[in-house]
């Protein structure tokens, strides 16, 4: 993951800062993991997803586990707003005051952005090194596309 920016806070918080994950290929999903040596406590998230001129709905679940043998699942959150042919949309978790089933908000920054603010995320997720953040879509097809995905997190990794 590489760093985007950083703002510096007190002695007992860690750095805040703005990471980019991978770039899946073409009709993978995204999978990052917290780095070695990181502890996070995560606070937003933000993904594109470009959709391809195939006629079905897609809808995602954003996964958060622990990576275990027995992988015990952190949180779930379900988009239940629907993507649909040849759009290409920001998909966005973040604190609020939404169900985690309620479908998102969609608005217009720059972007088409379909927006979710669970209670889950109220106070951030705290994470391990090795916990993944992955993404399951339903009806992903294979010339379907995500973007790295971007992440607010508080770290408190060595520099």
């Amino acid at each position: 993951m590489s760093t985007i920016s950083t703002d510096t806070l007190p002695d007992n918080q860690g750095r805040v800062v703005t990471l980019s994950g991978t770039i899946p290929a073409a009709g993978a999903e995204i999978a990052d993991t917290v780095p070695v040596g990181s502890r996070w406590r995560l606070w937003a998230i933000e993904v594109v997803l470009v959709a391809a001129a195939v006629a079905v709905s897609r809808s995602i679940t954003l996964f958060i586990d622990d990576a275990g043998s027995t992988v015990t699942r952190r949180i779930i959150l379900k988009d239940t707003t629907a993507q649909t042919t040849g759009q290409t949309i920001t998909h966005h978790w973040s604190p609020g005051t939404e169900a985690n089933d309620a479908n998102s908000v969609a608005y217009t920054d720059t972007v088409n952005i379909l927006a979710k603010f669970p209670m889950s995320l109220q106070k951030g997720i705290l994470l391990f090194q090795g916990y993944n953040i992955r993404t399951i879509t339903a009806n992903l097809q294979g010339a379907d596309q995500y973007g790295a995905a971007r992440y607010i997190v508080e770290d408190w990794a060595e520099p």
